[in-house]
């Protein structure tokens, strides 16, 4: 690492050993400490012998999420699941970009910090909508329904 090698760690989630968002936060302060940045946190794959080691895959989700704000990026992991039969390795990420609400053109976000609602616009000239997802009402209704605080960005 002194000779200028870049080091990146890749862990494997494992259920009771390192299925915490404490103990994998821990763990990364201390790779970071180490000058060792985080790489990949893995789903196990679906081998024999591996089903007493499997977490849900929530889990990661919830690790992923429970690290944001605590740690900087450097130190927090991409959660992947290597897809059975050759599909390759896909992130597994919190979803914070909600969609589209095409009436009022703007993208709802909630937010990784705080679990805060968050709207941007559209500009007016743009023809992009129909590549967002329209929200759908169910989840609009639990925008405003829910006693999270709304901000609207100043644009």
């Amino acid at each position: 690492m002194k000779a200028g090698v870049n080091v990146g760690n890749q862990c494997v989630l494992l259920k009771e050993v390192n299925d915490s968002g404490q103990t994998m936060l821990e763990l990364h302060k201390k790779l970071l400490e180490l000058r060792v940045r985080a790489y990949y946190m893995y789903d196990p794959e679906l081998i024999p012998g591996s089903r007493g080691f499997r977490t849900p895959l929530a889990k990661g989700i919830e690790i992923i999420e429970f690290m944001r704000g605590k740690i900087g990026g450097m130190g927090i992991p991409q959660f992947v699941n290597d897809l059975p039969g050759g599909g390759g390795k896909i992130t597994l990420t919190p979803n914070w970009y909600l969609g589209f609400y095409k009436p009022e053109r703007i993208h709802v976000f909630k937010s990784a910090l705080r679990g805060t609602y968050h709207f941007s616009p559209e500009p007016i000239d743009s023809k992009m909508e129909e590549f967002y997802p329209e929200i759908s009402s169910e989840i609009w209704e639990r925008v405003f329904s829910n006693s999270f605080e709304i901000y609207k960005s100043n644009e």
